[in-house]
Order: C-alpha cells, then sequence, then structure tokens
C-alpha cells in the first residue's frame, strides 16, 4: 500500500522515540529486571572505550555526576551522558561501534516491542520515511540504523559535537522535526514516544501538521491531550 501525499513535492515521513518506545528499555541505562539487559553506557565504560571513564570507581562517579545533574536540568541524564562522548576521535568512534555490535544485536534481538517493529513494517511498506529521535547519546542511535533497515542518516541521538541550536528532548524533539521536514521535504505523518516529558512536544507538533500521534505506555498523561492515540502495549 502507498502512502497518499498531501502535496506532490513532499515525503510523507515518520518519527519514532527509541527507549521506551521501539525498544523495552533503554539503550543508554539498559532494562532492570530478570529478562533486561546492561545499558550501552556501562557497557562502554566496562570495556574501557570510554576517556576519562576508565578506572574502577568510574561507574559510581558518573552515576553521581548524573543524579546532581537531574537536580539542575529536566534533561538527565541525556545530555551528561551524551557528553562522555564528546571530543572522540574517529579511531575511538570505530573501536565503540565495533564492540557495541554485540550488545546491540542482543537488545534489538530481545527488547524489541512487537507492536513498534510492525509499525515500523508498515512504514516500509507504505512508502514513509522513518526517523529515529532519541535522547540517546547519537553514537549510539546512529548505530540502530541497519538492524532496522532504515539510513543511519535518519538517526539522531544527542550529539555533543554536533553544531546545533536544539537537542533531542521536549522542545527539542519538535525543533528537530520541523528542521528536518523543512530541509528534506517531507510531511509528517506518523509519531509514537512513551514519555509525554520528553516526547510530547513531538507528538504534538505531528498532529497540529495533520498527523498521527501515539503515546505508549503512558496513557495516564495522554489524557491531558486529546488530540493524541494512547496505547499500553508492554
Amino acid at each position: 500500500m502507498q502512502a497518499k501525499r498531501t502535496h506532490p513535492s513532499l515525503k510523507p515521513a515518520a518519527f519514532f522515540d527509541v527507549d521506551g518506545t521501539i525498544i523495552d528499555g533503554d539503550i543508554t541505562e539498559g532494562h532492570a529486571g530478570e529478562n533486561g539487559f546492561t545499558g550501552l553506557l556501562e557497557v562502554c565504560i566496562r570495556k574501557g572505550l570510554v576517556p576519562g571513564f576508565s578506572d574502577p570507581s568510574a561507574l559510581s562517579r558518573l552515576r553521581e555526576i548524573m543524579h546532581k545533574e537531574a537536580l539542575v536540568t529536566d534533561y538527565y541524564p541525556y545530555m551528561y551522558a551524551a557528553n562522555v562522548f564528546a571530543g572522540l576521535s574517529e579511531r575511538q568512534k570505530e573501536a565503540i561501534r565495533t564492540f557495541m555490535a554485540g550488545p546491540m544485536q542482543k537488545i534489538v534481538s530481545e527488547h524489541v516491542f512487537s507492536f513498534a517493529a510492525h509499525t515500523l513494517e508498515f512504514c516500509r511498506a507504505a512508502d514513509i520515511d522513518v526517523y529515529f529521535i532519541s535522547a540517546s547519546p547519537h553514537i549510539f542511535v546512529y548505530e540502530l540504523g541497519p538492524y532496522f533497515s532504515i539510513p543511519q542518516a535518519h538517526c539522531f541521538g544527542i550529539d555533543p559535537d554536533e553544531n546545533s541550536d536544539f537537542v533531542n528532548h521536549a522542545h527539542g524533539k519538535a525543533e528537530r522535526v520541523q528542521y528536518l521536514c523543512r530541509k528534506k521535504q517531507l510531511k509528517p505523518v506518523l509519531s509514537m514516544g512513551n514519555r509525554w516529558q520528553s516526547d510530547g512536544a513531538m507528538l504534538e507538533h505531528v498532529v497540529r501538521s495533520g498527523g498521527i500521534s501515539v503515546l505508549v505506555n503512558d496513557s495516564e498523561n495522554a489524557v491531558s491531550s486529546r488530540s493524541l492515540m494512547a496505547l499500553d502495549i508492554r
């Protein structure tokens, strides 16, 4: 089935949050519980791939800093987690990408919501471009593309080295979508997120643009906006 274009020059596009929306858990911080997984940030630190966090106390020190960040910014833990990877050389980034292949494969194969997977399949069949807009570090999000058969250039995490006026959190996600739509001549037709605080602005923007937005696993907050669809997919 082909998606109908409301304007011949605009390509229909869907914008998805990742953590808690596509994946049951958080690729950066992991997922607790018997069937959970260790987050990629911890995995990379334990492997000694993150400069400045190679001593035995690195993880506890990082968590202490992130806790303090939570007291002063609603971007917790996003900006600090991303800043850990600021200024890496291409060689350092490549070492992280190579090592991440195993843990990333395990996360994707075992912790993707079936509803999300079916929705992504529908988008591909309907010729709708898919974009990931995530608050996890860009170095992680970028590597998700091949696992979901979408271009890596469509995967956006928080990149501390990016020259940008916005970050992928709250209104920054909506601004990212607006920018991509202007730059690439896209028509936003669908958006999905799981956390009103982080994804609400993006979801509302897509609705205002004539698209459909879905807030998953956060139905209590969805009540405040009748324009959104709320689903529990856990």
